[in-house]
């Protein structure tokens, strides 16, 4: 599950679906989008297995049979414009439900250019454990930036191991 806030000086918009409630059984949760490369072989469902609170988690996953060489990305995108010039927090609820491919928070910030300002994942902690825990990624967002992202990223398979499921919750505080 996913624990996610955005905070700053001045009220900022929340994510959408924090909570993931608002969900379809086998799905991306409504306002999340599965970003992973087409083909990869990455899942993202809805789950009501053991969640941080409330009564739903997202599993992130990739097929056991899927030979990815590009990661799999559960994201949202965040209104950026009443964000500029604030300092913001993305934090998660993150656990490693089996496998041995430990997750990452991310938050992405794109500049004017169309390159990415700040990329940020959850290291140098990197997520290993089987229990709840919450992890948080923080940023700057520059006065000229046009998009911000943040969620989940499960790196591809090494040596023939594949991510078979993270589970995470965002929440908006």
């Amino acid at each position: 599950m996913l624990s996610g806030a955005l905070a700053s000086i001045q009220p900022v918009p929340a994510l959408r679906n924090g909570g993931f409630e608002q969900a379809q059984e086998q799905a991306a949760p409504d306002g999340w989008r599965n970003a992973s490369v087409p083909d990869a072989g990455y899942r993202v469902e809805t789950i009501d297995v053991h969640p941080y609170e409330g009564r739903l988690a997202v599993r992130l996953r990739q097929d056991k049979t899927a030979q990815a060489k590009s990661p799999g990305r559960l994201a949202q995108a965040l209104d950026v414009a009443p964000l500029r010039g604030h300092r913001v927090r993305f934090s998660a609820a993150v656990r490693l439900v089996e496998g041995d491919r430990p997750p990452e928070l991310s938050m992405v910030i794109v500049g004017p250019d169309g390159k990415p300002a700040f990329a940020n994942y959850s290291r140098p902690a990197p997520i290993a454990s089987h229990d709840w825990a919450v992890y948080t990624v923080e940023a700057d967002v520059d006065a000229l930036a046009t998009r911000l992202t943040v969620g989940l990223v499960l790196p591809p398979g090494r040596r023939g191991r594949h991510g078979r499921g993270n589970a995470y919750r965002p929440r908006a505080a």
